[in-house]
């Protein structure tokens, strides 16, 4: 076997690029099975908004968290719980605005006209959500307001008022079912004149309660959402994992509604604190945000809800023979307890979920800092769940550079092998696989590796639900959870934002060339296939495609290919002649030829070229250099073409160059490489490329590596030998297929090491 240095074929994409090609891929193999669950996505990230990071304003994220105390505060701090509270006065008035209670001085009428207003938004955003989901099944998007009118509608009410929506839409069904302490059974608490069970308040009552489930569904699987592909963003709202978000909203919308099914005020408190003990669980035992203080802050609410629950049920069951005076005198010092222990319960909550993933993560830190490299490595940390994995591995998160913009080598490799170690504890787990997947692309740019793992996560979530669905019991887990948005996050949400910043340049671009173009076919399609692939518009692609035929017809197919070629780049000078000239007679060659604008984008390959590659004709024209070449290289080329451009140098420096070229399905073959300017200046360049094919001698198979030891590719006879499949091994190290036993850097005991790294020091020594 030799071992060959990849150097790769130095005409490709960067990151962005390389993402865009693997997200193509995926959806192409997937379209069919997957195409509900990503429409259904794609709604889910159109209401979850935003998504990229420079949008981030802080005291927007604090300003939510606030509003989501004012809210469960004004929910277990209500009349009839012994508060000495004025509830009369107006400073209450503005501070009960969440519970409606002014909704009974406006009258029935108005009452009524305010719910069904919310049930009318409510279902008319649900139709807005149906079109969207047909939309992005369809891949098809005629107009934008629906998009921008969800996401209004998410941001207020799903987002910033959920608790408040909730209030408004069981006012309808709060009929005081039970209890003894409410006058009038079954009648409508704000209005006790009406009867919950007649005409025609029972109509009103069924639309409210509807309508509270379809909001509570939405809001459930919006808070789903925010799962965040990148374990290293930066975004306070995103989720490593969403299981602990939804069970917080659930807990949220009990701890709203109970009152309107139990009247018994003592029972209601005493579910009060148990709603907000587990509340208050969850949040500090999950910790589910990226950004740690998010967490500390989620902590903090909830320990403050539980202190004030507690304090209630206190008052409830107070000695019930002292005199009406001593009551109230003993009423009047709790409340005034529960005023003076809302900032301190806030303070302590906050402090003990910060001790919670400080000693956390320091038993990780000591863990992964003596390892002996003979030790397995699921026997490194009894990790309990795959979601401590996850908690775990934010120890990746340690910036570095003036701007704090640039990760930490050293922690992201101790992150990667703790994803490692969490996948050795749970290999047949859906949620592991997702991480160790999610690690592979945005960590190491090895986005054909993690698309590999992707595909591992679904057959493993399959299994999972095909045991569900044996046990008896139903819906998705967690793991499947955060794997769907994973995976249809992946090629939805970036998509979306590529396409947002960059759709309308480029459609200004292709109308300016086709004004002068107009008769040229080559062209005609390329813009057909712009507007089916980027603008999700069939109709005008195919007024295009037929346009372009109908022209092919006229010419025929030989001037139609001399046209393509020639426009190209332009009509002025010799020059350009010449190279149209040597592009006709590359495409007749036996070399591999490719011709590519100075973006990256693919123009023309010979039939030489999609023979060997496995590409059938046409596939390749409209994609990225980025699919010919393997990691790390393809991340790197944008690099290269924007410094290229930038100089304004017309010569190219790469000839005759031993690189490594990908084919279809991830097989690495050595070419010799030249490449040659054949038009254009700066950005206007056009580039040829012709990759001569290298003989390897009979009984040799070939691995590529990278500098660093990662896995980057192997050709056919590697695979037939080994039985690997390049998508296997893309992304591992060289050491633990040739190693017996896997070898985990030592980062905190290593003999004889002096820390280089500051900041990835500094970091580590926080936990001692």
């Amino acid at each position: 076997m030799s071992v060959a240095g990849s150097s790769s074929v130095e005409g490709a994409t960067g990151e962005a690029k390389s993402q865009n090609n693997f997200e193509d891929g995926s959806s192409s193999e997937h379209s069919g099975k997957k195409s509900l669950l990503n429409s259904v996505f794609g709604v889910l990230f159109t209401l979850s908004k935003e998504k990229d990071e420079k949008h981030i304003v802080m005291h927007w994220v604090i300003l939510k968290v606030a509003l989501d105390f004012w809210q469960l505060f004004t929910t277990v701090v209500k009349p009839g719980y012994n508060w000495q509270i004025n509830m009369n006065s107006t400073t209450w008035g503005w501070i009960n605005l969440p519970n409606f209670a002014f909704v009974s001085g406006l009258g029935y009428n108005t009452f009524v006209a305010l719910i069904y207003i919310m049930v009318g938004l409510l279902s008319f955003n649900l139709v807005l959500c149906v079109y969207v989901a047909y939309a992005f099944q369809k891949n098809q998007f005629d107009i934008i307001w629906p998009i921008q009118t969800l996401r209004v509608f998410s941001s207020v009410f799903f987002q910033s008022f959920d608790v408040t929506s909730i209030n408004m839409l069981q006012l309808g069904f709060d009929c005081r079912f039970s209890g003894s302490e409410g006058d009038s059974p079954y009648h409508l608490d704000s209005f006790p004149a009406y009867k919950c069970y007649t005409l025609p308040q029972v109509i009103h009552t069924t639309s409210s309660a509807l309508a509270l489930i379809v909001f509570m569904v939405l809001a459930s699987l919006l808070n789903m959402a925010e799962v965040e592909v990148n374990p290293f963003g930066r975004r306070p709202a995103a989720l490593g994992h969403s299981n602990p978000e939804v069970i917080g909203f659930l807990v949220k919308a009990v701890l709203t509604t109970i009152d309107a099914f139990i009247g018994y005020n003592d029972v209601v408190a005493v579910i009060y604190v148990v709603l907000s003990l587990y509340h208050f669980y969850v949040y500090f035992r999950w910790s589910p945000h990226f950004v740690e203080w998010m967490n500390h802050l989620k902590v903090a609410v909830a320990g403050t809800i539980l202190f004030i629950s507690v304090l209630c049920v206190v008052m409830r069951f107070a000695d019930t023979k002292s005199s009406d005076e001593d009551r109230q005198s003993f009423y009047r010092s709790i409340t005034y307890i529960m005023y003076a222990g809302i900032v301190p319960s806030a303070v302590l909550s906050y402090y003990v979920s910060y001790l919670r993933l400080f000693y956390f993560k320091r038993r990780i830190i000591k863990a992964f800092g003596n390892v002996a490299p003979d030790i397995p490595l699921r026997d490194i940390y009894n990790f309990k769940s795959p979601q401590d994995v996850e908690i775990a591995a934010r120890l990746g998160r340690v910036w570095t550079g003036p701007k704090c913009d640039q990760l930490d080598k050293e922690a992201v490799e101790l992150a990667g092998n703790i994803v490692k170690a969490g996948l050795a504890c749970f290999p047949n787990n859906a949620y592991a696989t997702t991480l160790y997947a999610n690690y592979l692309m945005e960590a190491c740019g090895l986005f054909q590796a993690g698309r590999r793992q992707l595909e591992v996560a679904e057959k493993q979530c399959e299994q999972e639900a095909t045991q569900r669905a044996a046990g008896g019991s139903a819906g998705l887990g967690g793991g499947q959870l955060d794997l769907a948005a994973t995976w249809s996050f992946s090629a939805v949400s970036r998509a979306l934002e590529r396409i947002d910043g960059s759709v309308r340049q480029a459609e200004l671009m292709y109308r300016s060339v086709l004004e002068q173009y107009s008769t040229n076919i080559k062209l005609l399609r390329l813009y057909a296939k712009f507007l089916e692939t980027v603008r999700n518009n069939p109709r005008a692609a195919d007024y295009y495609y037929a346009e372009a035929d109908k022209l092919e017809e006229i010419h025929g197919r030989e001037n139609a290919e001399d046209a393509g070629i020639m426009a190209l780049f332009g009509q002025e000078s010799g020059g350009m002649a010449d190279g149209a000239a040597l592009i006709r007679s590359a495409m007749e060659s036996s070399t591999i030829a490719v011709v590519a604008n100075a973006y990256g984008v693919i123009q023309m390959v010979n039939r030489y070229g999609n023979q060997l590659l496995g590409y059938k004709k046409g596939e390749l024209e409209g994609k990225t250099l980025g699919v010919l070449m393997p990691q790390p290289y393809s991340s790197k080329h944008a690099g290269y073409l924007k410094k290229y451009i930038a100089r304004n140098d017309d010569k190219i420096n790469t000839l005759n160059s031993l690189v490594t070229a990908l084919t279809k399905e991830g097989y690495g073959m050595s070419v010799t490489l030249g490449i040659a300017k054949v038009s254009g200046i700066g950005e206007d360049s056009v580039f040829m490329g012709l990759l001569e094919p290298q003989k390897v001698k009979a009984g040799v198979a070939l691995l590529w590596s990278t500098t660093g030891g990662y896995i980057s590719s192997m050709d056919a006879s590697f695979s037939a030998t080994f039985g690997y499949h390049p998508y296997e091994l893309m992304g591992v190290k060289l050491s633990e297929i040739l190693s017996p036993a896997p070898i985990i850097t030592n980062y905190h005991a290593r003999e004889n090491r002096k820390w280089t790294n500051t900041a990835f020091n500094q970091h580590m020594n926080q936990y001692g």
